[in-house]
């Protein structure tokens, strides 16, 4: 199961250094350590978020948000 869900990390660089050849690897490394960090402290701070609010809707929005700046890394090549 845990290589099921990492599949897209080569995907993503495969695309990557189609679009952007200059600036791939550095582009593919940010992307794997903004979701190496975000795997790491996700859990906690949606509990943090979840703490505070008393809703998982604002750490559900926390999610969205990360994902929306990862999605423009890429569509910014």
């Amino acid at each position: 199961m845990f290589g099921l869900f990492r599949r897209h990390r080569a995907s993503y660089a495969i695309s990557c250094a189609n679009r952007c050849r200059r600036e791939a690897a550095t582009r593919v490394g940010i992307v794997i350590l903004a979701s190496v960090v975000g795997m790491s402290f996700g859990g906690w701070v949606s509990g943090v978020i979840f703490d505070a609010t008393g809703s998982y809707a604002a750490a559900f929005m926390n999610g969205l948000g990360w994902n929306a700046l990862n999605i423009t890394s890429w569509w910014r090549c």
